[in-house]
């Protein structure tokens, strides 16, 4: 959670953000404290009171669900020091999942590994895998339509064709996909709440693929084969019609497709990049009243940080013997003594240790002559995979993670191990308290826990959004929501002809141009 100096007239407890990994880790805290600050605590105890049901894509680690149960325990914790235990006891199971959806099979496995906790109402919600297997034979065939489309150099047509057609025919999405927690094929698109559920807010969370925009990925937009991934999650999200979406995805990628998709029935929030190369959107639905803004929340949360990268490298003797034996492994090397070996670099295969090379020239450019006295005084981290000439340059701060990544610290003459990689994310992976040390242990490699970390939302960003959304929702808007959820789903069965009054009558590029 970045630094910054708050407006006197928010008079907020978030004067400035976290000096330490472990104040980095309180962010619940500190953020649910700021909500009583401004007076919205109330709003956030009702609507979890009456439940609240998640459902992500792209699930990866769990971030949302993780997020809110941090939230929840943190809000426990306050009414007991209040001396309102009952209160407090009244917030068991009033989380629900409805549920997770990746493809990753160390995804799926996290997801059936979650343990029972008293505030989920049961052990999760249904673990679903691939996100096309909701897709009707029609859409498969459109799918495979643009895949032969673009070898033959119209995939742009292809990709538009594409996506009105799946917009036009979002109802013949396939009502039930395959559940790997409940065996069975389970509803995969309807937030269904038990009885003691009294109208929950309903919330999709999906960071979609970002290989396609990203400026260190393909740069291949809308042509990418990622894109379609986002087209079977948008049709999907669009019947589902939750309350609340927040959509995460590289800063490259346009908000316009989201207005494509959503502006008929929702309100949308574009709140930028709060974290390098990440830019988050939140959707809310026409029939909720938003108290909020996404102005007021980069002016609360959003700043720069000063907490050095290597503060991360935290990790314990154990976890790094093991992070040593896998780089030692991986080039033939016996296993290593940790404590021997002063140098990790030595274990780098040559093509690392010439870009590692390349990083301390480059800093000495930029800089000074004297490298060893900022390595000595300055800890500086760099991406060795990463082309000092293309990606970023060594720094004190840690790289944009990407889903691989050797970040090596000069001063410590080692790199990131992947538990490290989670603990920049926000993941409170050497807790003793958490499930995270112990699951994450069972069901990733050191190579999986990279690539999940640079995959994943960073984790105090996600649950400041949800806790701000949730506390700024009020539901008290009328009896306008069966109506317009009604409207929003006959209209994606209708076909709209071009020059129509809405904008739902406009191609997929008319809204790209305007981006």
């Amino acid at each position: 959670m970045p630094v910054k100096r708050m407006p006197a007239r928010h008079d907020s407890s978030l004067p400035e953000g976290p000096r330490t990994v472990q104040e980095m880790l309180d962010w619940p805290t500190r953020v649910i404290a700021a909500m009583r600050d401004i007076g919205q605590f109330e709003t956030w105890l009702s609507n979890l009171r009456g439940g609240l049901i998640v459902g992500t894509h792209f699930s990866g680690l769990l971030t949302a669900e993780l997020a809110l149960e941090q939230l929840v325990h943190a809000t426990a914790d306050v009414l007991e020091r209040n001396g309102q235990t009952s209160e407090s006891e009244q917030l068991h199971g009033r989380l629900m999942s409805a549920w997770t959806c990746d493809k990753l099979p160390e995804s799926q496995d996290f997801a059936m590994s979650w343990p029972k906790s008293r505030y989920w109402h049961d052990a999760g919600g249904c673990c679903f895998g691939d996100i096309f297997d909701s897709s009707s034979d029609e859409m498969i065939e459109k799918f495979n339509f643009v895949d032969r489309a673009k070898e033959e150099g119209r995939g742009r047509h292809a990709v538009q064709d594409t996506q009105t057609y799946m917009f036009r025919h979002v109802r013949e999405i396939v009502e039930e996909s395959a559940c790997f927690r409940h065996r069975k094929c389970c509803k995969s698109h309807e937030y269904t709440p038990p009885e003691d559920f009294h109208d929950p807010v309903t919330i999709e969370v999906a960071g979609t693929p970002c290989v396609g925009w990203s400026i260190l990925g393909k740069r291949e937009g809308v042509l990418h084969d990622s894109h379609l991934a986002f087209l079977a999650w948008a049709a999907k999200t669009r019947l589902a019609s939750p309350m609340i979406i927040v959509h995460e995805c590289t800063a490259a990628f346009p908000v316009s497709l989201l207005e494509y998709w959503f502006d008929d029935m929702y309100v949308l929030h574009d709140i930028g990049s709060p974290r390098p190369n990440r830019r988050f959107t939140w959707l809310i639905r026409k029939d909720c009243r938003f108290t909020g803004s996404a102005e007021e929340f980069n002016e609360m949360f959003a700043a720069r940080t000063t907490m050095l990268a290597d503060a991360f490298f935290c990790a314990p003797s154990d976890v790094l013997q093991e992070g040593l034996n896998v780089i030692a492994q991986s080039r033939g090397f016996a296993p290593q003594e940790v404590s021997r070996v002063k140098d990790w670099s030595i274990f780098y295969p040559p093509g690392t240790r010439e870009r590692m090379d390349g990083h301390l020239r480059m800093w000495m450019k930029k800089r000074s002559p004297d490298i060893m006295k900022y390595i000595k005084n300055y800890p500086i981290i760099a991406d060795l995979d990463q082309n000092p000439g293309y990606g970023p340059t060594a720094s004190l701060q840690c790289p944009t993670l990407v889903s691989h990544g050797t970040l090596h610290n000069f001063f410590r003459k080692r790199c990131m191990v992947g538990e490290e990689h989670l603990l920049s994310m926000g993941f409170p992976i050497f807790d003793e308290d958490c499930f995270l040390k112990s699951v994450v242990g069972n069901v990733m490699s050191e190579r999986m826990m990279k690539q999940m970390a640079g995959n994943a939302m960073y984790l105090p960003l996600i649950g400041i959004q949800l806790l701000y959304l949730i506390s700024h929702l009020d539901k008290t808007n009328g009896d306008n929501g069966c109506k317009l959820r009604r409207m929003g789903r006959l209209a994606s069965t209708l076909s709209f002809s071009s020059g129509g009054g809405h904008g739902l009558a406009r191609s997929l590029f008319d809204y790209l141009d305007d981006s």
